[in-house]
């Protein structure tokens, strides 16, 4: 009810990942006194990011607590070692998955925890039972075996708690437990199967493969998508990737692997796998996704290490892809073995639960019932939660790619409420579909709003957003979104962590130790925010306005909406998502909300422009009024007691039947609208593709006087039952065969009873109509321009049932649950900030005003005269001075351009107004200075902004293959913006753009990423030491030693393996000629401007704490400090020494330096890649790409090195490259190209001419 209804006459199954598996503890840090962390993951697919989460926390399980995961149909798993657990809760709104899932997990659990060894045909089994299609009728006879065992102790709850399994399984609620143990029956039927059945299974489940791929894939060329388990090799796999994927869907087997295929008995034909035949899909076909890829759930960038790819690229893909599984599956046996674990399943929709979950946390009359009525689309199964589970909000919350699926503003208002208030706390929203030609514009074009005014409102804000900085590879979606075809929907895959902008921010006045930091509660002009909404409300639902529709280009958006639509196309929304969103603001923000509320209605009713919207205003108005946002006067009072309902029509004069004649009429009825099934033949007689996935709406109307369209509508199949007296409610008796069944399709809608008071009883006709788009066009011609299915009269009491309560559904109490609010009891109140909004709706400044007490000094200090003054101290934080008064600090609740502050100060009133500019990665202040934070988490310490990493994990860039393709991976890390201000640069005219300290850094890491590659113009071969040189005294303080080029599976990019040693004058006293001998040869400079020297002050603690497995000790400097990094000044230490020493197996010194291996820190230096949704990512070179075009237009795009020299790599005045430069007589150490450079330089050069 809260989302669109869509017909799908074909359900897809998923039993497999679209995207490589990610780690979703990425963000978070570990220490012995680690609180429990929870996770929600939402629309949950398989458990390959579960699996890969727990692996990459394998062999640093000993600084864990506790995790918690939650899901759709859900799925909670908890693991401990020592005094940590693991706890997955997931959700997905196919039980097959889950099914599918506990299968693996619990053949994996019943291994001893020994029973793996290193020999990968251990787990052969298993991979054959979740990945092919055909498998062998050993493992057939396995999974028949495991399936009767789960569906025989899943018989009753009782039971199931009782087992082995119920110890770390559980189920959020008897529904799911039902569902999910009846596919468990489906796979144990197959054993007792006579001859025929099996026969039939066999024949139905082989031509629906195989139609699938004659029908979706055949002939349709390259399959860019299974790219993307190449991370940084993309371009090498495409290939290789795409006749993997062929293989598979030709072959039933993981890329056609030949060893598998001879595995298989029955003539190589093996047996139909029932965990792909069989799920929930309604008429029983095989329904198996055709986008389905087994292997680019994994991480094969290793795969393509040499290039090209020799024959057998495709066997060692599937080699590597095996091992990968195999030693996630020893990650969780070893975590089942050590630890206690806690699985809780739950199935239904996502959305839905993330509201049945904030009933539960905040009480019942959190939030109306409506939006946790159903528990599932096309169901009539309420939403219910086992009592028994604990209300909790969560750390981490992951919800898949619902976002392409449901639109985002559904999905935010629905989880942020739910996600806690910590440093460490995130919340991934994940979108393949293409939003926008450019992505740029992707993420302001999904929330229909500027990006930062909407995260201001919510509360949260898009990480890169406040950095602009990633280390996930967008050079592969970049590749891919330039080859992709445009005939097709196309895709540009990105993963955006949220988070609280404030939580990076280290010089907040709050430590954040407990479950919740302060809130700041925002104020905003009432008139200013109602434009905001009514331009968001124009923009979430301009596909209403038909004078853009008929326009010539609204006529071109059509067409392309047809042939290869993209996400914005989309239409996600109804009036209940625009209330939703309204009702999150209003818990965020203080104004005058009636205000605010009557002149948004007002806005909505005058508006001309979104014609078809006409209808839905009484649908807004309805809900406006339900969540307590705005008074509605005909809901306000009996409905038998108005006089003129809205539009000044009289109420007739008739004596009306049944709950409409009754005097206690409600002021809001459910109509339940059953439509014979014969009207259905407009949908049924069509094939499913070419009838496509309409949606539907209620319609309400009397003749030409009025029509009110509802689009939060439920659907299913089956009939009414009443119970008692038949206005009060009814049971469903629900035909669960829907579609492929006979029964009649029952839509039930909430709404205001004025609306079916406006006309005689059997003028007012309630119906069931197909929403207009230009793919609906075909029903026109057969219904006519209303695209009415079906209607009835009031009249008709067989047709149309009208009920005080939902069906099926009893009375619910309204009032909060014993838990209470959760966020109320765990927040601080703060003081307001007032936020301003530009003539164009967009947040442009924040003011915060401190008032003082006539009997504080700071009152008597401005009565006097005492001047005052600001100053930014950090990203949100701005200190307020009074003189002779002490310092004030003012957090913002989002990144602010402290430089550019204004001040108003009432001598009379005592009162000081400090106003800041809202600051991003796009403009001055912010994060901008420090894009790469460490704040305090706990008695630990965190990198906000980098995600960490398990350096052992990640693969070896072997010397003995190819690395020229490093030098252009890096080079796209770079924006269109950073390409063209370092075109400038490095023009003649260079002196006219100064670089910014970020895209100089970006280049250094250019540097040395491919000087150790061997790719360097001016340094032939392997470079492994780096110094830091600062350019205006050409002295190094820094010592940079790699020792391997690692590929980041996770990020789908590479870092360097790296240790840093700071030399500092103490900790080189008496190491000076021991230096020179263990920097030989001599490292390459890397010369640093002084505001990079700052940003790489602020960069190695980043990376030093991305990587660490080591604990910072009680005395840790960053604590006497209380600042990270330590320093920022030249020739002064930014790390603390809790690191040295540590981790130092890769250490690339020989025994003899030991000393040095003591004062090194290890590191993990990635590539920092521009972020798309903030800026141009694409290159230029890019545009019209074709596949054979791919290597030259590669390398059209690199970015050069010329801006980066080692020490007397160009002149030392003007910075000319070139062969012949003079080195300098006296020190040896510079070069120039002449005499007359030479002299230009020597009254900076004889400073340290004979020091170096």
């Amino acid at each position: 009810m809260i989302t669109n209804t869509y017909v799908s006459l074909r359900e897809w199954f998923y039993p497999i990942g679209n995207t490589p598996a990610v780690n979703l503890l990425r963000h978070t840090t570990f220490s012995k006194k680690r609180r429990n962390i929870e996770l929600l993951l939402l629309a949950c697919g398989d458990p390959r990011n579960i699996l890969f989460s727990l692996y990459c926390q394998d062999g640093l399980r000993e600084h864990v607590n506790t995790i918690h995961f939650k899901a759709s149909v859900a799925l909670t798993i908890t693991l401990t070692a020592n005094n940590c657990t693991f706890n997955f809760t997931c959700c997905d709104h196919e039980p097959a998955v889950l099914a599918r899932n506990i299968v693996l997990l619990t053949l994996v659990a019943d291994q001893p925890s020994n029973g793996f060894s290193d020999h990968p045909g251990q787990l052969s089994s298993l991979w054959n039972i979740f990945y092919h299609v055909y498998i062998p009728r050993s493992d057939i006879i396995t999974l028949q075996k495991q399936s009767r065992k789960l569906m025989e102790l899943a018989k009753s709850t009782a039971s199931w708690s009782s087992s082995s399994y119920g110890k770390w399984i559980n189920f959020l609620d008897e529904d799911t437990r039902a569902r999910v143990s009846n596919i468990w029956s489906l796979y144990a039927r197959t054993e007792s199967f006579t001859k025929a059945e099996e026969q039939r299974f066999e024949l139905r489940g082989r031509r629906g493969f195989t139609g699938i791929y004659e029908t979706k894939l055949k002939r349709r060329g390259i399959f860019l998508q299974g790219s993307r388990a190449a991370g940084a090799h993309t371009p090498n796999a495409v290939q290789t990737m795409s006749d993997a994927f062929e293989l598979y869907w030709k072959t039933g087997v993981v890329g056609g692997n030949a060893e598998d295929i001879q595995a298989l008995d029955n003539g190589q034909q093996g047996c139909l796998n029932p965990m792909f035949a069989v799920s929930s899909a309604s008429n029983g076909d095989f329904a198996m996704h055709y986008g389905s890829d087994p292997l680019i759930g994994f991480h094969l960038a290793e795969v393509f290490n040499e290039a090209p790819v020799k024959d057998g690229g495709i066997k060692k893909a599937v080699a590597v892809a095996k091992t990968e599984f195999r030693r996630w599956c020893l990650a969780f046996s070893r975590c089942l073995s050590q630890t206690h674990v806690q699985i809780t399943l739950y199935y239904g929709e996502a959305i839905r639960l993330c509201y049945g979950l904030q009933a539960k946390v905040n009480g019942t009359g959190a939030t109306p019932q409506i939006t946790h009525l159903y528990k599932n689309v096309w169901s009539s199964v309420l939403l219910t939660i086992d009592e028994a589970q604990q209300a909790t909000l969560f750390d981490i919350i992951d919800t898949s790619n619902l976002v392409d699926h449901v639109g985002i503003l559904n999905v935010l208002p629905a989880s942020i409420p739910l996600l806690k208030r910590q440093s460490s706390s995130v919340l991934y929203t994940e979108t393949l579909l293409a939003t926008a030609e450019d992505p740029e514009v992707s993420l302001s074009n999904m929330l229909c709003s500027d990006v930062d005014t909407i995260a201001i409102i919510l509360g949260l804000t898009p990480v890169g957003r406040m950095t602009g900085v990633s280390l996930d590879s967008y050079a592969t979606e970049t590749l891919l979104s330039s080859l992709s075809s445009k005939g097709h929907q196309q895709q540009f895959r990105i993963r955006i962590p949220w988070k609280v902008a404030t939580t990076g921010d280290m010089k907040g006045k709050e430590m954040i130790e407990s479950n919740s930091t302060p809130t700041h509660q925002i104020s905003m002009d009432a008139v200013q925010l109602a434009h905001y909404f009514f331009k968001l409300y124009l923009k979430m639902f301009e596909y209403e306005d038909w004078s853009k529709s008929f326009a010539a280009s609204g006529s071109a958006s059509m067409m392309r909406q047809l042939r290869s639509p993209l996400a914005a196309d989309l239409r996600y929304y109804t009036r209940i998502s625009v209330v939703k969103l309204i009702h999150i603001t209003k818990n965020n923000v203080a104004t005058n909300w009636p205000a605010c509320t009557d002149l948004l209605v007002d806005k909505i009713e005058a508006d001309q422009t979104l014609m078809i919207g006409v209808n839905s205003v009484q649908e807004l108005c309805f809900y406006m009024h339900t969540f307590g946002l705005w008074e509605h006067h005909a809901m306000m009072v009996p409905p038998k007691d108005l006089d003129r309902p809205p539009y000044n029509s009289f109420l007739p004069k008739t004596s009306d039947v049944g709950l409409l004649g009754q005097q206690d009429l409600p002021t809001a009825v459910f109509v339940a609208l059953a439509v014979p099934r014969s009207k259905l033949s407009i949908f049924t007689d069509g094939t499913p593709d070419s009838i496509g996935t309409p949606g539907l709406h209620l319609s309400v109307h009397h003749g030409m006087t009025y029509q009110n369209s509802f689009f939060a509508l439920q659907c299913f199949f089956g009939r009414l039952k009443p119970q008692g007296c038949t206005t009060s409610g009814c049971e469903i008796e629900e035909d669960v065969t829907g579609w492929s069944g006979y029964s009649d399709l029952i839509a039930v809608c909430q709404l205001p009873v004025y609306t079916l008071l406006m006309g005689p009883r059997e003028q007012v006709r309630v119906g069931l109509v197909i929403n207009t788009t230009p793919s609906t066009v075909q029903f026109s011609l057969k219904l006519g321009p209303s695209n009415t299915v079906f209607e009835a009269g009031l009249d008709d009491e067989r047709r149309v049932c009208l009920y005080r309560d939902a069906p099926t559904v009893l009375p619910r109490s309204e009032q909060p649950s014993k838990l209470g609010n959760i966020r109320e009891s765990t927040t601080v109140k703060a003081a307001l900030t007032y936020v301003s909004l530009d003539q164009n709706s967009r947040a442009f400044s924040l003011a915060k005003r401190s008032e003082f007490g006539t009997d504080m000094p700071e009152s008597k200090a401005l009565k006097e005269g005492a001047g005052v003054s600001v100053r930014p101290i950090s990203a949100c934080n701005i200190e307020l001075t009074i003189e002779r008064c002490s310092d004030i600090r003012l957090e913002y609740p989002y990144a602010v351009d402290g430089a550019n502050s204004k001040s108003k100060v009432s001598r009379k009133n005592c009162w000081v107004e400090v106003t800041v500019p809202i600051a991003s990665a796009m403009t001055d202040g912010g994060y901008k200075a420090n894009p790469f934070p460490v704040i305090r988490e706990g008695k630990g310490y965190l990198s906000w902004a980098l995600p960490r990493i398990n350096l052992s994990q990640q693969p070896i860039l072997p010397f003995a293959g190819k690395l020229d393709w490093v030098n252009t991976f890096v080079s796209m890390a770079l924006s269109e913006r950073e390409r063209e201000l370092n075109r400038a640069v490095n023009s003649a005219n260079r002196q006219s753009r100064k670089p910014t300290a970020l895209l100089e850094l970006k280049e250094s890491l250019h540097t040395m990423f491919i000087a150790f590659a061997g790719q360097h113009p001016n340094h032939p071969g392997i470079h492994k030491n780096f110094q830091l040189v600062l350019k205006e005294n050409r002295s190094c303080d820094t010592i940079i030693l790699a020792s391997a080029i690692r590929h980041d599976l996770d990020a789908g990019s590479i870092f360097l393996d790296a240790y840093v040693i700071p030399l500092t004058g103490i900790r080189l006293s008496g190491l000076e000629r021991s230096l020179e001998k263990f920097l030989n040869p001599e490292p390459i400079g890397v010369t640093l401007s002084a505001q990079e020297e700052v940003l790489w002050k602020h960069f190695l603690p980043a990376i030093a704490e991305r990587c660490r497995t080591w604990e910072h000790d009680t005395s840790c400097s960053y604590n006497t400090h209380c600042k990270v990094p330590l320093s920022t000044a030249h020739g002064e230490n930014p790390l603390c020494s809790c690191g040295e020493g540590k981790m130092s197996e890769s250490f690339p010194g020989p025994d003899k330096f030991g000393r040095f291996r003591r004062l090194a820190t290890r590191v993990a230096i990635p590539v920092l890649f521009a972020v798309p949704y903030v800026e141009s990512v694409i290159p230029q070179e890019f545009k019209g790409m074709d596949l054979g075009s791919l290597g030259a237009q590669m390398n059209a795009a690199q970015i050069g090195s010329s801006s980066q020299q080692s020490m007397g790599d160009g002149c030392n005045n003007c910075g000319t490259v070139k062969p012949g430069l003079k080195a300098c007589g006296r020190c040896g150490k510079v070069k120039y190209c002449n005499h007359a450079c030479q002299k230009g330089d020597w009254k900076e050069h004889k400073k340290v001419c004979g020091k170096l």
